[in-house]
């Protein structure tokens, strides 16, 4: 249950998500997630404490890349699969938007227990 961003620079990729997430100026600013101490969390009211993206730089077939696997959040909302969809699909989108030319490509791997 996975997100990743296969860069060549990951630790570049996690430092200018956060930049953008904190940045002062509106424009072009992340407004979809916020920092809780390393991991990062979703903003919105109906989404807001079910579940934490929780970042690391990894290697995916010989590929640098930053990773993003998502936890529930202890004592929050409960993380249903709607909830995983939408903290997966948000993150995606909004790399996307406001990061594509930082990285090269995204792979979503789901691995949960069926």
């Amino acid at each position: 249950m996975a997100l990743y961003f296969l860069t060549d620079d990951p630790a570049a990729l996690l430092e200018a998500f956060k930049a953008k997430i904190n940045q002062r100026d509106k424009q072009g600013r992340i407004e979809t997630w916020e920092e809780f101490g390393d991991n990062f969390g979703h903003t919105s009211t109906q989404w807001k404490d079910a579940a934490q993206a929780v970042p690391s730089v990894i290697t995916l077939d010989k590929n640098p890349a930053l990773k993003f696997h998502f936890e529930a959040v202890e004592g929050g909302k409960e993380f249903t699969a709607v909830a995983y969809a939408e903290y997966h699909g948000t993150l995606l989108q909004t790399f996307i938007t406001h990061l594509s030319d930082e990285f090269k490509s995204a792979r979503f791997i789901d691995r949960r227990n069926k």
